[in-house]
């Protein structure tokens, strides 16, 4: 019995390790060049409707090959750990609110940026969000069109819906 606690102690604190290793380096990532991409194109907070924006191409400074869209009150980084095997670094997540975006950008398994925040009054996502509100997408699958989604008061609330690429043959 001895032989089997000592055995299941040394294996919880090894895993304990890996997981400080793992989300230690997500708190070190440096900022990256993809936030000025991103402002290039979103840093006015102004969306066009019924127009097409594809991450592939805005964030192109460097190579990528995931995107995680993080959002929402449910959100929980060990989680998306646990789901997805991506540390993400410590944010209060539960305070944000449903209108306020986290784009994280992943190569080869790994966070390359720190987090790039997007907030606007009339614009909410949540198209294939999981039940713990984050969605990860393929590079090539980063294609969304900018719709309308409701109104809140007098004013439009606009959303991105998930398109297919356009075939470029």
């Amino acid at each position: 019995m001895k032989k089997f606690f000592y055995i299941t102690a040394t294996g919880m604190f090894i895993i304990s390790i890996y997981l400080y290793i793992q989300f230690n380096k997500a708190v070190n990532v440096d900022e990256s060049c993809f936030t000025s991409d991103f402002e290039e194109v979103f840093g006015d907070k102004h969306l066009e409707l019924n127009k097409i924006y594809d991450f592939s191409q805005i964030l192109n400074c460097k190579e990528w090959d995931k995107m995680i869209i993080v959002g929402g009150p449910r959100a929980n980084r060990t989680t998306i750990f646990l789901r997805e095997g991506i540390a993400l670094p410590e944010i209060e997540y539960g305070d944000r609110g449903s209108d306020s975006l986290l784009f994280y950008i992943i190569n080869d398994g790994k966070l390359i940026n720190t987090p790039i925040g997007y907030w606007n009054d009339y614009f909410l996502y949540f198209q294939d969000f999981n039940d713990c509100d984050y969605v990860i997408l393929n590079k090539n699958d980063a294609v969304f069109k900018c719709i309308f989604l409701d109104y809140i008061g007098s004013r439009e609330t606009l959303t991105f819906e998930l398109v297919s690429k356009p075939n470029t043959d």
